[in-house]
């Protein structure tokens, strides 16, 4: 007799459980849907339980029960970078203000030509520091300067 012998003895593509091995058609559709929904709600369990590092509003020395002196935390920031900025040498500065393990950090981030002055920068990033934390009359801030060296160096306008 010519034939398999899974036919002979009844075998289906049936699984160990009586289920098919492989579903077919809609229950193929079913499994996917059910699995890219596990995996949004995943990801948007894992996105709700970041900590959010970034501070909106700073309160002011002044502030008490009757009312609150606040300013922004973004535009002291950018303010703070653009003084950095107008120092010679300093291609480009960024700046934002963060909570990080539970103290206020204000982050400064400037680019410096490569010829820059390293003592002029460093002494202007420790100026601006200083300044920021006597304006805003906040001993709990913190700063933080990095600086990068440009990669290349600003090519000069031509002039035709």
């Amino acid at each position: 007799m010519v034939g398999s012998s899974s036919s002979r003895r009844g075998w289906t593509s049936r699984g160990s459980a009586g289920f098919p091995a492989s579903p077919g058609g809609r229950g193929r559709w079913a499994l996917g849907a059910v699995g890219l929904l596990l995996l949004l709600l995943g990801l948007r369990w894992l996105v709700g339980h970041l900590p959010d590092r970034g501070v909106s509003h700073l309160n002011l020395a002044g502030s008490d029960p009757a009312g609150k002196l606040m300013v922004e935390a973004r535009t002291v920031a950018s303010t703070t970078a653009e003084v950095l900025q107008a120092t010679p040498g300093v291609r480009s500065a960024r700046g934002t203000i963060q909570r990080d393990r539970g103290q206020l950090v204000a982050r400064l981030s400037a680019t410096i030509e490569r010829g820059a002055d390293l003592e002029l920068v460093a002494a202007a990033a420790d100026q601006v520091s200083a300044q920021l934390r006597q304006v805003l009359q906040r001993e709990d801030l913190h700063c933080r300067v990095q600086l990068r060296t440009a990669r290349q160096e600003r090519g000069q306008p031509r002039v035709h």
